[in-house]
């Protein structure tokens, strides 16, 4: 009878692991994020299909050490960024450039467990927004916006069909108006 009981138990962890790694196979199908799961041994664990399609990896990638994802993103020091996430337990980022040319926010957040023990990392990619090469100016719209917009006076442009194409910040405090003026007719 005390090993029925204890069949009975294992198989009832059996089947609640069962459907925990389900539950977590269809959320990295779904997510819309570049996941990537790292082991405490530094190993690829798990990855979402969007990191698999951005990082163009396949199911032979996984057990494969994290430097492996470094060079193919021209971050050599991948390794140490995640070494540094889970020795510290603080989240760790920076500019990486992906296999589709674009830039991203590397984010490395160190892996938990429920007891709070750290096993390792999850790496997320974020679509970062352009960056300017150095010494490279601004825009002159863009510092032309920034100024114009904390002037006092009113000021408003508008294109040649007479719609308002921008206003500044008095504008909209002196008419009590909100973003909604914006492409109506003068």
């Amino acid at each position: 009878e005390e090993l029925s009981t204890v069949n009975e138990e294992l198989q009832n962890r059996m089947t609640q692991l069962a459907a925990s790694n389900d539950d977590l196979q269809n959320v990295l199908s779904v997510v819309s994020v570049a996941l990537v799961i790292i082991g405490i041994d530094l190993r690829i664990r798990r990855y979402s299909a969007t990191a698999e399609k951005l990082l163009n990896l396949i199911p032979g990638d996984l057990g494969r050490p994290v430097a492996y994802l470094g060079t193919a993103l021209n971050a050599p020091q991948l390794e140490a960024v995640v070494v540094d996430t889970i020795q510290t337990m603080r989240e760790r980022a920076q500019r990486v450039r992906c296999s589709d040319g674009e830039w991203y926010t590397l984010r490395a957040f160190p892996y938990r467990t429920t007891d709070h023990a750290v096993r390792g990392a999850v790496l997320e990619f974020l679509k970062a927004p352009p960056g300017r090469k150095l010494g490279e100016l601004p825009e002159v719209h863009e510092l032309a916006g920034k100024v114009l917009s904390t002037l006092p006076d009113v000021l408003l442009l508008i294109d040649d069909q007479l719609r308002v194409v921008w206003v500044n910040r008095a504008f909209f405090e002196t008419f009590l108006v909100g973003a909604e003026i914006l492409g109506r007719p003068l």
